[in-house]
């Protein structure tokens, strides 16, 4: 796995998380986090994402690859928060 494609990887993920932790209805953290900032840095962190794959990939592919990651990333990330609730007694 080539340099740019793990970087791309983390990069997306990072901003998909921040995006989840965002939400009201996140279940991470008792407050979500200040949704302005935290969305804003969600975009820069999924563009660098893009970025990233973009170097290592053609334009088409790095755009599906970074839908699919953020398509895999938001739809496991309450599933952990749900886990860590179990857990937690909440």
């Amino acid at each position: 796995m080539s340099f740019f494609t793990l970087t791309g990887l983390l990069a997306s993920l990072a901003g998909s998380t921040c995006l989840y932790l965002a939400s009201p209805n996140q279940r991470w953290r008792l407050l979500p986090l200040p949704a302005l900032p935290a969305r804003s840095l969600a975009l820069v962190l999924i563009v660098l994402g893009w970025l990233s794959f973009a170097r290592s990939m053609q334009a088409v592919t790095a755009t599906f690859v970074l839908v699919t990651v953020l398509m895999l990333a938001l739809s496991v990330l309450p599933y952990i928060g749900a886990l860590r609730g179990v857990g937690r007694g909440r």
